[in-house]
């Protein structure tokens, strides 16, 4: 005897899901049938006929929402959109470089490494206005680092132009390391060269590493990092979710 499958959608107030029951060929389109009211829920997705028989239930995909990582606080999207949207005329910049102030002083790649960090305007020893050195830091051995933040639209890639007067200003026995740290993951071919013939070595600090970076960033240019409260889902969600995961 032939079987076909017939699917049928089920719908509670935990959700729903697609229960498939297999019949003889010869029966699928009679009067025998069974119809949706044959079926009983047992739990959100645990479905069985009234006759006892266990039938197949295939959980419904439960579709949570993602949220927009800018409207995430602690999330770098939410800094960076707040500061942008913040921002008059060149402000973005300042507000920047204070935020890779505060990277160098917390991000677990370099918390530690340094005894102190400045912004350009802060530091001692500076010999002008700012040429292109943004923040200066110093290692815990006494090394100086001269470090650029170039805050840019995330689709712009970055020119030889703009770096020139960073790597001239920073290219003094004083410093032993150079960082570039931007909002782009993009460089420009020849400013990529030219940063890799370098004799005095340049770090990268881009996007990719900032998205990426175990951090809680603070939700304010000049705060400090706000625990964000955990989410928890309500008992329909809880249910629906765990149902999904029965169903892989």
């Amino acid at each position: 005897m032939k079987f076909d499958a017939v699917l049928f959608q089920h719908h509670s107030a935990h959700g729903s899901c697609l229960v498939r029951q297999h019949f003889p060929t010869s029966i699928k389109n009679s009067a025998l049938r069974p119809n949706r009211t044959s079926i009983k829920v047992s739990g959100a997705c645990g479905l069985r006929l009234e006759t006892g028989r266990a039938i197949s239930a295939i959980p419904h995909k439960v579709n949570m929402p993602t949220p927009d990582p800018a409207s995430v606080a602690g999330s770098f999207e939410y800094i960076e959109a707040k500061i942008r949207r913040d921002a008059v005329g060149t402000a973005f910049g300042g507000d920047f470089e204070w935020l890779c102030k505060w990277f160098l002083e917390h991000a677990p790649r370099y918390r530690g490494q340094f005894d102190k960090v400045w912004l350009w305007k802060d530091w001692p020893e500076r010999w002008g206005a700012d040429a292109g050195i943004d923040i200066v830091a110093r290692t815990r051995t006494g090394e100086l680092w001269a470090i650029q933040s170039k805050a840019d639209h995330p689709d712009r890639a970055i020119p030889k132009r703009e770096i020139d007067s960073f790597l001239s200003e920073s290219n003094r026995p004083e410093f032993a390391y150079r960082l570039l740290m931007a909002t782009t993951d993009d460089i420009g071919a020849t400013a990529r060269r030219t940063l890799h013939a370098q004799e005095k070595p340049v770090g990268l600090v881009l996007r990719g590493h900032f998205l990426t970076e175990e951090l809680e960033w603070p939700v304010q240019i000049r705060g400090t990092a706000t625990p964000v409260a955990r989410w928890n889902p309500k008992p329909h969600q809880a249910t629906a979710i765990q149902a999904v995961v029965n169903g892989f």
